[in-house]
């Protein structure tokens, strides 16, 4: 695990992890605390803002791994361990981002309960934010990961803030139930993981052969 991590910490600068550990869920808890008022409300705009910030700041991490010619991949083809440094990378990755929505979200709905005293519900104010907004962010790397311009992880960081809003709008106003969506964005998050990580290995290894 050491050497998993050492990895993690080879690809990520001190910027990229004061921002995503530290800067952006402070932000983000911050941002509920002062437009939330009495009643709690800010979750949903949270909801939003979370899988734009992940996918946007992946490009100072992984930004263009997928890319053919991905930049500052030569040094991996020296070594035998560089496909299995690649994959603690991705997994890592992935798991600080769901760690991070459950941190973010999860402290929202305690103020929201405990704090503000408003009437929030485990599966619409924890569970759906948390699975969606992971999902989305997974999805928007895998598809911005093809390329290296930021403005590309912006448009599709809006695309995601796009289907957020959506799925909020069935949620409150829809007659689906929120544990059939909490359902539908739980195989999506595993399926949108494990096709990132595996398209992601394809494409690093293919860069070994020139492919």
């Amino acid at each position: 695990m050491k050497q998993k991590v050492e990895g993690y910490l080879v690809f990520t600068s001190l910027g990229y992890r004061l921002a995503v550990d530290i800067l952006i869920p402070l932000a983000l808890v911050g941002f509920h605390v002062f437009f939330s008022g009495e009643e709690g409300g800010s979750g949903p705009i949270i909801m939003l803002l979370l899988p734009l910030l992940e996918i946007v700041c992946d490009n100072w991490f992984l930004g263009g791994i997928q890319e053919k010619n991905a930049e500052n991949m030569d040094y991996l083809k020296t070594s035998s361990k560089g496909m299995k440094v690649i994959r603690s990378v991705l997994i890592l990755d992935y798991a600080r981002r769901f760690m991070t929505a459950v941190t973010v979200f999860g402290i929202c709905f305690l103020m929201n309960r405990f704090l503000f005293h408003a009437d929030s519900q485990i599966g619409a104010d924890l569970i759906l934010p948390v699975l969606m907004s992971y999902s989305l962010s997974v999805l928007g790397t895998l598809i911005t990961r093809f390329q290296s311009y930021l403005w590309i992880n912006m448009l599709v960081g809006y695309v995601a803030t796009i289907i957020s809003i959506v799925f909020y709008i069935i949620v409150m106003y829809g007659r689906i139930r929120v544990i059939v969506i909490n359902a539908v964005f739980m195989i999506l998050a595993v399926v949108f993981s494990i096709l990132a990580v595996k398209i992601a290995m394809t494409r690093v290894e293919g860069g070994f052969y020139d492919k």
